[in-house]
């Protein structure tokens, strides 16, 4: 009797200790599931997610403490915090910024991601599942929300026709694609036995959205976009062709990448595009004869778009002259209408150019801990990859995810945007677990030598 009692106390009090474990997961399926579709499903997820690490704080801080990962994450969104607040007080028109707020800088420095990070790998094998589901909901997010009728006569017609801001929907239907390509490219070029029965239905269901993502990029009329997936093609065709000189079966993964860029391109060009890239870049040899005599109003004249860009950029690196170290504070661009002379009067409170916008808002500080934190990052997951902590796939995509956001950071990644933000604190997470999969954590071996989770 009495040890049937002990018995039923000790299940009992095994299952209130893993409630946070089993919180957390909780936390991040919402978290990717919601990342496209739902901003309040998306902030409850990480408030379970910081509930739950809060129940696990002096493990947290155990698994945690040694990394340089977390304290320079740690440091930068301490700063940008505490220099908010100070520029609030001197500025208080930066409390009214929306597009971006001081908080949407918060949320991505690091700190946030990071926690997540320890979460997946004491949650590792659930991976997958939360990579797949984050790609759902960006194909779901985009299905919703399109006008269908417009789409049935002319896709290319509207480049709002997706029913969300033109700029967020080209950014993440690149990123979409590079991440859906690169995937493609690793099951293609994988001999892994296991995986032989999912291989050719995971490849063909992955180039049926490569292909409509790659319209979706076309369609949204974003040249920011449009630059980053050229540079993406480019950089992985001449990645998988030096590779093949070492590896014969990486041609079978330069060949489909081809294959699909090449269906994609006949088909958008099917559809009537061709219109669309002539609007687009129209004036852009005037523009670029401008840019080179640097003759500001000339490119007004020749291509408005790039005219306004360009002038606002560069107001926006001579107000920052005037802080150099210290910066304006996120979401200061309207302390440059202040200071200048030209037309640059634009409808959203952001720069076009992520780059200028961190050294206006951060200074040349905030600037040189971002570049730093973002690339400890970068450095720590790869050493990860390279000692088979992490797996391929998830090395290629999130990858490639990130050589796609660094060249549409040129001209517009809107943090201001939940669902951008929200994506860029989740690539960051995955990104951030090479930090904690080199090491033994608190109660659980993140040392295994597999690729695979």
């Amino acid at each position: 009797m009495n040890t049937r009692v002990w018995g039923e106390r000790s299940i009992h009090k095994n299952t209130w200790k893993r409630l946070p474990d089993q919180m957390a997961l909780l936390g991040l399926y919402v978290f990717a599931a919601s990342i496209f579709l739902a901003t309040a499903a998306n902030n409850v997820a990480v408030g379970i997610i910081l509930l739950a690490t809060l129940c696990r704080a002096p493990s947290m801080w155990r698994d945690a403490a040694p990394l340089s990962v977390f304290w320079f994450a740690s440091i930068l969104t301490a700063y940008v915090f505490i220099q908010s607040l100070f520029l609030i007080a001197e500025y208080p028109i930066l409390q009214e910024s929306r597009n971006p707020n001081w908080r949407h800088a918060v949320d991505v420095a690091g700190l946030l991601s990071v926690v997540m990070a320890w979460w997946l790998v004491k949650h590792w094998n659930h991976l997958r599942w939360l990579v797949a589901l984050a790609g759902a909901s960006l194909v779901v997010g985009l299905l919703v929300a399109g006008d269908y009728a417009t789409l049935m006569e002319n896709p290319f017609a509207n480049r709002r026709i997706w029913g969300q801001n033109p700029i967020k929907v080209g950014y993440m239907a690149a990123t979409g694609f590079s991440a859906a390509v690169s995937l493609i490219v690793v099951m293609t070029v994988s001999r892994t036995p296991t995986e032989k029965w999912y291989r050719l239905p995971a490849v063909g269901a992955g180039a049926i959205v490569a292909v409509f993502l790659f319209i979706v990029t076309v369609a949204s009329q974003t040249r920011g976009a449009w630059l980053a997936i050229t540079a993406f093609l480019v950089l992985l065709t001449l990645f998988c062709a030096g590779a093949a000189l070492r590896r014969h079966g990486v041609w079978r993964g330069l060949a489909v990448t081809l294959v699909i860029f090449v269906t994609a391109a006949a088909g958008v060009w099917k559809l009537g595009a061709s219109q669309v890239f002539e609007s687009r870049i129209a004036g852009e040899g005037q523009a670029l004869q401008a840019i080179l005599d640097f003759d500001r109003e000339a490119l007004y004249e020749a291509n408005r778009s790039m005219g306004i860009r360009v002038n606002m950029w560069v107001a926006s690196i001579e107000t920052w002259q005037e802080r150099p170290w210290f910066g304006f504070g996120t979401g200061s661009k309207p302390l440059v209408y202040e200071r200048t002379e030209l037309d640059i009067i634009h409808d959203t409170g952001h720069l076009h150019n992520t780059y200028v916008e961190i050294l206006l808002s951060l200074g040349i500080i905030g600037t040189a801990l971002v570049l730093v934190t973002y690339g400890l990052v970068l450095v720590t997951f790869y050493g990860a990859w390279r000692r088979g902590r992490v797996p391929d796939w998830l090395f290629f995509m999130v990858g490639s995810v990130w050589l796609t956001t660094f060249f549409a950071l040129l001209t517009d990644v809107r943090i201001g945007d939940s669902d951008t933000r929200a994506f860029i604190v989740f690539i960051l997470a995955l990104t951030a677990t090479g930090a904690f999969r080199a090491v033994k954590l608190s109660g659980f071996s993140a040392t295994g030598s597999s690729r695979q989770p």
